[in-house]
């Protein structure tokens, strides 16, 4: 949550930051990466009872090792998109770098939108937790 709301209020100017600070931060994993990158075939589950609960939509238990697993991957599977984006937009002779604010702001929206279109293969993962 701190990261986000840092996000939100350097987006909107309310507090003076650099960019390059942005990019310390990690995208804001909370239920909707996940649930892109599965059904974008970003990532895949293995475990196949982990697979099954979020197919089910049962919960998942806060702090349990699939829940970290999920996230960790979103965030690593975000700071690779990023790379690539900046990299092609590098190739393009694109000056413009994307910071991962601003590639979590686009992904989530992304997820949102594909969702509310019932675009996705995948529901996403039911956690209860304070921390997102």
């Amino acid at each position: 949550r701190p990261q986000l709301c840092a996000s939100m209020l350097a987006a909107d100017d309310l507090i003076p930051v650099d960019k390059d600070s942005m990019n310390n931060l990690t995208v804001f994993s909370d239920y909707r990466l996940p649930q892109l990158f599965l059904s974008m075939g970003i990532l895949k589950l293995i475990d196949t009872e982990l697979e099954n609960s979020i197919r089910r939509q049962a919960f998942i238990e806060a702090g349990s090792k699939e829940e970290i697993a999920l996230r960790a991957a979103s965030v690593l599977a975000a700071e690779r998109v990023c790379q690539i984006v900046n990299e092609r937009g590098a190739e393009q002779g694109d000056g413009a770098k994307s910071s991962i604010a601003d590639i979590d702001y686009f992904l989530w929206r992304t997820c949102v939108k594909l969702d509310n279109e019932d675009r996705l293969s995948y529901p996403f993962h039911r956690t209860r937790t304070f921390c997102y």
